[in-house]
Formats: structure tokens, C-alpha cells, sequence
């Protein structure tokens, strides 16, 4: 039976099941890939990245991805990252988010979403500025990010491709809020967001 199974499921060529992938959500194509081992590595190179640390044992498997899609140069259209963990030692997993990022735009990522539903407890720093450098970077949402160790440019500034620029629930110094307001950034024909 298991055998039928498998045949079935690799009726259909590689780039089809990563069509089928990249239209279901990641969690959805996540599930696809016991199917076979087509559809295995049809979900391993999916361009569009969901991780949600929960747990330390998560950050291993979301290391792991990470690393193979730098090692093999693929493709990141989205990256999205959410820091779920509740504990103080939470700190201990911001090298590795800091790694991600840099991965993901040396793979040319379009479109970064990080949120942080724990921020009060202690917040990532993003690394904002050295992020928007990212001559590809099109979105970048973030939520619940310290940015107190960021100075902001005087005058505007212009990060080419970047359509829209989120800041939600930030932690910043009071003197910078007033150098991150929408006149200082000027995302080209984009949309700017900035709530405290």
C-alpha cells in the first residue's frame, strides 16, 4: 500500500509540487512533504520562509533550514519570524535570529516580517539600518523590536526598492522618535506605519 502511495504521489514532476507548495501556506506545505521524497524536496526549497521560535529545541531545525538554503543558494522571497519564547533568557536566541536575517538577504530576500509578541520582556535589537541596505528588500514589518542602540540619519533618507516600512510597538529612545517619523523616510511611492 505504501508503495501506491509513494507512485502517486510522484506522478507529478518537481517543478509542478512546487507550484502546489508556494500556493498553500507554510504550515499546509509543511504537511506535504511526507508524502514522498519529491515532495520533501520541493518544501525544502520553498522561497517563502515562516518561523516561529517557541521553543530552544526550535532554533536547531530553524538553524538547520537556514543554513542549507545559504549552503545551496536558494532563493528567499519572504522571511518571517516570530519570537515566541517567554522566558528572561530569551536574549540567547538573537545571534541566531541576527544570522537568519543576514541570510535571508544575502539570498535575496523580498519581504522581512519579524514581530515579538513578548517585547516587554527583553526585545531583540534589530538591526535595522545594516537591513535596509538590502538593495532587494521590497517590505520590512517589524513588531515589538529595540532599536535604542539606532541613530537615525539626519535628513531623509532613500532605500530604494523598500515599498513599505512597518514599525509597530517599538522600543526606542525619545530622542530618536522624532528622527523615525514618516517626513525622514522616504520608502519610493511606498507606505510607511509607524505606531509606539
Amino acid at each position: 500500500m505504501a508503495t501506491n502511495l509513494t507512485a502517486t504521489a510522484d506522478i507529478l514532476p518537481a517543478c509542478v509540487i512546487h507550484k502546489i507548495l508556494c500556493h498553500l501556506s507554510y504550515g499546509e506545505a509543511t504537511l506535504m512533504r511526507i508524502l514522498s521524497k519529491t515532495w520533501l524536496q520541493a518544501w525544502s526549497t520553498l522561497p517563502s520562509l515562516e518561523f516561529r521560535v517557541g521553543y530552544f529545541e526550535d532554533t536547531e531545525i530553524m538553524d538547520s533550514i537556514m543554513e542549507s538554503y545559504r549552503d545551496n543558494k536558494i532563493f528567499i522571497d519572504k522571511f518571517e519570524c516570530s519570537n515566541c519564547l517567554k522566558s528572561n533568557s530569551r536574549y540567547q536566541v538573537f545571534p541566531l535570529i541576527h544570522k537568519w536575517l543576514f541570510i535571508a538577504l544575502q539570498n535575496g530576500v523580498k519581504d522581512i516580517v519579524y514581530g515579538d509578541p513578548h517585547h516587554l520582556i527583553r526585545s531583540y535589537p534589530f538591526p535595522i539600518f545594516n537591513v535596509l541596505a538590502g538593495n532587494s528588500l521590497r517590505e520590512l514589518v517589524l513588531e515589538g523590536c529595540n532599536l535604542k542602540h539606532v541613530r537615525f540619519p539626519s535628513g531623509v533618507a532613500n532605500y530604494g526598492s523598500l515599498r513599505k516600512l512597518s514599525l509597530t510597538k517599538m522600543q526606542w529612545d525619545q530622542h530618536e522618535r522624532i528622527a523615525a517619523s514618516p517626513q525622514n523616510c522616504d520608502p519610493p511611492s511606498g507606505h510607511f506605519t509607524c505606531q509606539h
